[in-house]
């Protein structure tokens, strides 16, 4: 029945970043056994080192398209905004992903946005020329935060996006954090929608104080530990025919990182919950990167 309608097969993707404990190569070797049809590849030290010829190279040996590039999470060790959102925009050229994920800046008012600014504009107006676009990511502050930031409401996000012709990232536990409804935010995103992260957030805060000890402890959790219920969000997702990647964002330490057997088991884990709650439609494309053959 699924089929008649024409729902398509989800598009399963993880982020490199929950894997950042193990090599590259590992990661994709790890993903594709798991059943991931792609990865998001998170820009850092370590693919700078490789280059992206031999992330590319990672990418045609494990057949495990990039469908999407994410800015370096470590913007100290990036540089400046232009240098980030540059370098990020590069690497997805190269590797064949077709978005590059984006944060807003940690800024109060628009005035001081102003250098990254300039920069999102130069790197949305290169990877246009390579057929890559941005998608800025919603952010997750807290409740009583979320109006001292630019950019940090929804609507703000969405109209910036159309504004300067950017398309959007969900992301699910950052929802949770804002203690916003899943359900209507994400008919705020639709939209521009182009990519979902896909985790869950603790309903108790880290219980030990210390830098990132929320992403680590709380945040970033399995699907079916939190406070979201998200079977009804995927379903949600494909009768409505989204095409792109359903991303997982998932701790290291939700997902058993020093136990190489509950690791991959969680892996496996995190692929069947998306198939289980989706129904099934046509035979499932691999979705190959940009320029590809499919």
């Amino acid at each position: 029945r699924a089929a008649a309608r024409g729902i398509r097969a989800a598009v399963i993707s993880i982020s490199t970043a929950s894997l950042y404990h193990v090599p590259l190569r590992t990661v994709f070797r790890l993903a594709a056994e798991a059943g991931f049809d792609g990865v998001e590849l998170v820009t850092g030290p370590e693919t700078w080192l490789l280059g992206a010829r031999r992330v590319a190279a990672l990418s045609r040996e494990n057949r495990l398209p990039v469908f999407t590039v994410h800015q370096t999470l470590a913007p100290l060790i990036g540089g400046s905004a232009a240098r980030r959102l540059g370098d990020a925009v590069a690497t997805a050229a190269a590797v064949g992903g077709r978005h590059v994920v984006i944060h807003p800046p940690d800024v109060a008012r628009h005035e001081e946005a102003e250098p990254w600014l300039r920069a999102l504009d130069a790197a949305r107006d290169r990877g246009a020329a390579d057929g890559v676009r941005l998608a800025i990511e919603n952010s997750g502050f807290a409740p009583h935060e979320a109006g001292r930031h630019y950019l940090g409401e929804l609507e703000d996000l969405v109209a910036f996006a159309e504004g300067r012709d950017l398309d959007v990232t969900l992301d699910t536990c950052h929802v949770a954090m804002r203690g916003l409804d899943l359900a209507t935010s994400y008919a705020v995103m639709r939209p521009r929608l182009a990519n979902i992260h896909l985790s869950n957030l603790s309903p108790n805060g880290p219980p030990l104080s210390f830098p990132y000890a929320g992403p680590l402890l709380t945040e970033h959790r399995v699907p079916e530990d939190g406070l979201l219920d998200l079977a009804p969000f995927v379903r949600r997702l494909a009768a409505d025919g989204y095409q792109g990647p359903l991303t997982y964002e998932i701790s290291p330490l939700a997902l058993r990182f020093w136990s190489p057997t509950r690791l991959r088991q969680r892996l496996v884990s995190l692929v069947a919950f998306v198939r289980r709650h989706w129904p099934q439609g046509r035979c499932r494309e691999r979705h190959p990167a940009r320029g590809a053959s499919a």
